[in-house]
């Protein structure tokens, strides 16, 4: 029987989670706002984390292999970032505002790297989980600096927040236990299994209720630009890296499923909360997750070549 990730109809791949994002769509006329949220709570605190820990763990990883992916994933986020950086004279005359779209271009959507990990053999799967794991930190470090550059801000607290996040603490736990070779109880990990199995579904839904359809029509020239760096830049980087660097075909899937995701959904609240233009943030994360799920599969096809 074949591997979701080895299908030859891309689209197939991920058919079922459209199907779920539109349903969250449709949900949001009888959901309430409220409710929403706090599934958002629940995914980032027990959901997304056990998903994380059942991966790292459920799977014999090395230090190496740790090594190379995180290094090549922080190479990923180096490029979004400086590529990022040349669009400033087609963005925002206050520098603020700028940073808060300018994140886009390296971050990464986690409840669709979730949905990416589910679908790739558990081999790969583990190198998933600590690309999400390496990278959770590093793109939200970078998000900190810029957006904290001129507002006279400390970082110390968000360096905290950044350090304490969910994500990296249940990615580091399961690597350790892969990595050790202990083995956990079973009736934990069972436990842990079918928190993991809640996280997709419930965050696909979610992602359609909270989505702005109609995002598509405001496309300009920054628009454009910050999304075709996200969506065809940093996968093509990817693939780049894999061939100079003679990489195992598991490593240049992976690399090339995690640089081609839609960018982060929260990017707005962070724009925010530094007192950035949030609204056009939402914007191009709403682009970026409409355009990426069509570029997405088309990305881990050609990787699989």
């Amino acid at each position: 029987m074949l591997d979701r990730c080895q299908m030859t109809d891309p689209f197939m791949m991920f058919l079922p989670e459209l199907l779920l994002i539109l349903l969250g769509g449709l949900a949001r006329n009888w959901v309430k706002w409220d409710t929403w949220r706090d599934i958002n709570r629940l995914s980032y605190r027990i959901f997304f984390p056990a998903l994380l820990f059942h991966a790292a763990s459920g799977h014999a990883i090395s230090a190496s292999d740790v090594l190379t992916i995180g290094l090549a994933v922080w190479a990923l986020l180096g490029i979004g970032f400086i590529l990022g950086l040349l669009t400033r004279s087609l963005g925002p005359e206050k520098f603020l505002d700028f940073a808060g779209i300018w994140q886009t271009s390296w971050r990464f959507n986690s409840a669709l790297a979730f949905v990416v990990m589910t679908s790739l053999p558990p081999a790969s799967a583990a190198l998933m989980s600590a690309a999400i794991g390496v990278g959770v930190p590093m793109a939200n470090l970078l998000a900190v600096g810029v957006l904290s550059h001129g507002t006279g801000k400390g970082h110390l607290g968000t360096l905290k927040l950044v350090a304490m996040n969910p994500f990296l603490l249940a990615s580091m736990a399961g690597l350790i236990v892969s990595m050790s070779g202990i083995t956990l109880p079973t009736v934990p990990m069972q436990t842990i299994g079918k928190l993991a199995g809640i996280a997709v579904p419930l965050a696909l839904l979610s992602l359609g209720a909270n989505m702005d359809w109609r995002a598509l029509h405001r496309l300009g020239g920054i628009e454009v630009a910050l999304n075709t760096i996200k969506l065809i830049a940093l996968p093509l980087a990817a693939l780049i890296i894999g061939y100079v660097c003679n990489l195992p075909k598991e490593y240049t899937i992976v690399l090339v499923a995690f640089a081609a995701l839609p960018t982060a959904t929260v990017a707005h609240i962070m724009a925010s909360v530094f007192g950035a233009d949030s609204g056009r943030v939402s914007t191009i994360t709403a682009q970026s997750t409409m355009l990426g799920l069509m570029t997405l599969p088309c990305w881990i096809f050609l990787a699989q070549l």
